[in-house]
């Protein structure tokens, strides 16, 4: 992160005894068909006692040339670094809903304060159930994914799951389909799990679906 990104978190403290945490809004683009235009983002304090509207980003870290901090959003007049897989899930949704409030760890964390981080994170238990969606970034789409997706919406992940676990157990050789393989691939090669319990009806893909 630069040196100028803790500005907007010392403007806007969390109190370390409440459920106020911060979110992010997201500005509509001038141009909607131009996804290289710049993302420009406010963020305000929330209580979750509040009941308030957003939704919730989980994505995957990617390998490293993709975790590394070489994008920026411009927030509150100070520049941001993100992630690729963060940049690239933003203006996703940028082109699917134009502007949208979500919160998303990376940025509405003070990644720099360890006491923030501590209750922030335990706080992470009421705010995915509580964002309405959770979208799963898993990464930028491609034939792959995109059959595997495909895969998924036809035959059910469980489905499939306990097809394969009868077979098993009745000791029958098993004729995995590609686009099975694909599916685990592109669910568990590179999202890493936060351990955190999400409500129904998270989306999920690279091309986010909303």
């Amino acid at each position: 992160m630069s040196a100028t990104v803790s500005e907007p978190y010392r403007s806007l403290p969390l109190h370390h005894n409440s459920k106020h945490i911060r979110l992010l809004a997201i500005h509509a683009p001038t141009n909607p068909d131009n996804d290289s235009e710049p993302v420009l983002a406010t963020i305000f304090v929330a209580d979750l006692d509040d009941s308030p509207s957003f939704s919730a980003l989980s994505y995957t870290w990617g390998p490293p040339a993709l975790a590394t901090e070489s994008k920026t959003i411009r927030c509150c007049d100070t520049d941001i670094r993100i992630t690729d897989n963060c940049y690239a899930a933003i203006v996703d949704l940028r082109r699917k809903l134009s502007t949208f409030t979500i919160w998303i760890d990376a940025i509405c964390i003070n990644q720099r304060d360890d006491v923030e981080k501590a209750h922030q994170i335990s706080l992470m238990k009421d705010i995915y159930p509580r964002a309405q969606p959770v979208y799963v970034w898993l990464g930028e789409g491609d034939a792959t994914t995109d059959q595997s997706m495909q895969y998924l919406s036809q035959l059910g992940f469980l489905d499939c799951f306990f097809r394969y676990s009868d077979l098993e157990a009745e000791g029958r050789e098993l004729s995995r389909p590609l686009a099975w393989t694909a599916a685990r691939r592109a669910f568990f090669s590179f999202w890493r799990s936060k351990r955190t319990v999400f409500p129904q009806g998270i989306t999920h893909s690279p091309e986010i679906n909303v």
